[in-house]
């Protein structure tokens, strides 16, 4: 599948945003209830040429873009920061 300019953006617009090691709170299924608290292990990438991906601490698999969101530590509760 070709790589779309729209997941290609998101990917370059997350990574230059979001360092590796940045507090997040992710989903790994559904988006329902307060998600997981983690930090960034990789920085994003298309995962089959379009689906936005990142790894993060605590999951073992990717998540997509969409089912995280960056946090401060105070928000996560991450006290090592």
């Amino acid at each position: 599948m070709a790589e779309t300019p729209l997941t290609a953006s998101t990917v370059d617009a997350w990574n230059a945003t979001v360092p590796e090691g940045t507090p997040v709170r992710y989903w790994p299924g559904r988006r329902e209830g307060d998600g997981r608290s983690g930090r960034t292990r990789s920085a994003a990438r298309l995962l089959g040429g379009h689906t936005p991906v990142v790894w993060v601490t605590g999951h073992s698999s990717c998540i997509a873009l969409t089912h995280v969101e960056p946090t401060t530590p105070e928000q996560t509760g991450d006290r090592d920061a």
